[in-house]
């Protein structure tokens, strides 16, 4: 169990910024402190130049952005925005490491409060074929790739072929996932299982953000042009929305009301599978399992859109690890002198990590949760929602620490100080 002994927010959290649970008394809340940098340091730029500025401010899905962004500009100048083959082959890659990036060195760090990933797996996961060179030059024969990532992936995650993998979480979803982690030996497998109880025990209701052309979007976009901050507390139709891999915009018609951690987190790995896939999959023949429940796979799991506003301005968006990421810019001029007249970026942490969004939904206002079991649950929530900058409690006195340093299987949290999130002694929960 760690001591909250760092109360000094250190000179990486200022330039990305971070999520934090405050403990505060009267009222606990989620803060969103990730500075906004992006409309101060691309205004006046040139039009040309912002996807690479864009993408180098956010170095982790850095060519996610730089795409969005491109189609942003070009929606802004009036030309009709689309992925190309290379672009979309590129999403797929990226999205597909950023997936195994988390579940080989986040995943233990969080979940089992690991301090070093050891050297062995390091070396495993270096190994997979679609770690191994710049996306620019994977992107240029994705096949080529991506068959041998297949076989990696059989191997050190799912423990059997993706597509029977997929078609038992299509058919029974968290029994299988629970079945599947019991019975394989891969580190994703261990870490699911070590989870299981806590992860099960959690059902909150799904809101989802699925980026449509329409009235809410024009409605997002509109506060983000006039109202400062908002890209920091976005809200979709007027209220906070959640977004991840379970968010899939071919999912929409199937969405439930309500889901568990588990089934989020056993949604992560359908998406990597899904990647992974030749976009037309042969699934096994199953009477159970329509052309509709099996959903797209390949590059055809990721989907993008753009809208040129008008008043040279456009949005554009495209989903990403985690979840759907969104540019808006507004220019000033045409053609190649075009500059930024505004930029602002909505990412999928500004939609789950909200004040009033699922994660701070769930760990502070869930009735059903007693107050212990909400910090317990720190890790699993982490990882589950996946910020793309760190998570911390900050405890009454000002003290902080990360979220991973609560242990997720841990039954008490004892260095937590007592207030309006009650101690162990206090709470009459037992689990």
């Amino acid at each position: 169990m760690t001591s909250m002994t760092a109360p000094m927010m250190s000179e990486v959290d200022r330039l990305t910024g971070r999520v934090v649970l405050h403990l505060d008394a009267p009222a606990p809340r989620l803060s969103n402190e990730r500075p906004e940098l992006v409309n101060a340091l691309t205004r006046g730029k040139p039009a040309s130049a912002l996807p690479t500025l864009v993408s180098a401010l956010f170095s982790l899905c850095g060519h996610a952005h730089q795409i969005t962004s491109a189609l942003a500009v070009r929606a802004a100048q009036g030309e009709a925005a689309a992925l190309s083959g290379r672009d979309a082959a590129a999403l797929q890659l990226e999205t597909l490491r950023e997936h195994l990036r988390r579940l080989w060195l986040d995943w233990p760090r969080v979940l089992r409060g690991e301090a070093s990933i050891p050297v062995d797996r390091l070396q495993s996961l270096h190994s997979c074929p679609a770690l191994q060179g710049p996306l620019s030059r994977l992107a240029a024969e994705p096949e080529a790739v991506l068959a041998p990532t297949r076989a990696w992936l059989e191997t050190h995650v799912f423990g059997e072929p993706l597509t029977v993998w997929l078609l038992h979480w299509l058919r029974d979803g968290e029994a299988a996932l629970a079945d599947w982690c019991h019975r394989t030996d891969t580190l994703p497998a261990r870490l699911l299982r070590d989870v299981r109880a806590a992860a099960q025990a959690v059902r909150h209701p799904l809101r989802a953000l699925v980026v449509t052309e329409g009235e809410a979007l024009r409605g997002l976009v509109q506060r983000l042009a006039s109202q400062p901050g908002h890209a920091r507390v976005p809200a979709w139709d007027g209220v906070p929305v959640e977004t991840g891999p379970w968010c899939r915009t071919h999912e929409t018609d199937r969405l439930p009301e309500s889901r568990t951690l588990w089934w989020r987190m056993g949604a992560r790995l359908a998406d990597l599978a899904r990647l992974a896939l030749p976009d037309e999959p042969a699934l096994p023949v199953s009477p159970g399992l329509s052309a509709f429940v099996a959903g797209p796979a390949g590059r055809h799991v990721l989907q993008s859109g753009a809208v040129s506003l008008g008043d040279h301005a456009g949005v554009a968006w495209v989903e990403m690890a985690r979840g759907t990421l969104l540019h808006w810019v507004a220019l000033d001029g045409e053609g190649p002198r075009a500059t930024v007249r505004a930029c602002q970026v909505v990412a999928p942490t500004e939609w789950n990590f909200h004040p009033q969004g699922p994660v701070a939904s769930l760990l502070l206002h869930d009735p059903a949760l007693c107050d212990r079991t909400r910090l317990a649950l720190l890790p699993t929530v982490s990882a589950a929602y996946d910020p793309c900058v760190p998570f911390a409690v900050m405890s009454p006195d000002g003290s902080v620490c990360p979220a991973a340093d609560f242990p997720a299987t841990a039954p008490l949290v004892q260095t937590v100080q007592p207030g309006p999130l009650q101690g162990p002694e206090e709470s009459p929960c037992t689990n």
